[in-house]
């Protein structure tokens, strides 16, 4: 029986990347970062196709993009925190796979993304983000939030390693037979 992809989303800060890549070692699948492959694909930073394209253009090859990669078998595929504003990437990330949503407290995310800030500025890398105060993070989440309860797990990323995220989403999927 062929492996079933591990499609994690959420709000931008919750540990999709990183949990992804730890458990891409852990299992020995192969790692997807879908902003990664855009950013690859059209030699441009998310936040340049923002600038220069606009949102909806973004959105446009986003979705192209998770078409492509939702035919993958037995990947782990970590994807934008807007991933959900078009219904159809959820259906074909689910296709092949489950989609895992990580969350986190909206001031545990606020934490996140200033520290992130520091190491790079946040408007590179979360064009939807940067100069937003606590209270705009939480609007966005609570915007995005029904959208992300079409996930078919949850797991609260607040107050635990990424490692320790990975360990139990692997244990979690093992108890569900997931090959």
């Amino acid at each position: 029986m062929q492996k079933r992809n591990i499609v994690l989303i959420g709000f931008m800060g919750t540990g999709k990347t990183t949990t992804g890549k730890i458990m891409s070692k852990m299992l020995g699948y192969p790692f997807i970062d879908i902003d990664e492959v855009i950013e690859k694909r059209y030699s441009l930073t998310i936040n340049e196709i923002f600038r220069l394209k606009g949102e909806e253009y973004f959105r446009e090859i986003e979705s192209k993009t998770v078409n492509e990669v939702s035919k993958s078998k037995g990947t782990i595929i970590a994807c934008g925190g807007g991933i959900v504003k078009k219904v159809i990437n959820i259906h074909n990330l689910k296709m092949n796979g489950i989609v895992i949503c990580l969350k986190a407290d909206a001031e545990v995310i606020y934490k996140r993304l200033n520290i992130n800030n520091e190491i790079r500025p946040l408007n590179e890398i979360r064009p939807l983000a940067s100069d937003k105060s606590k209270e705009e993070i939480l609007k966005l989440i609570t915007e995005r939030e029904e959208l992300y309860n079409r996930a078919d797990m949850f797991v609260d990323t607040s107050n635990e390693s990424p490692f320790y995220i990975a360990k139990k989403i692997i244990v979690s999927l093992n108890l569900m037979k997931m090959d």
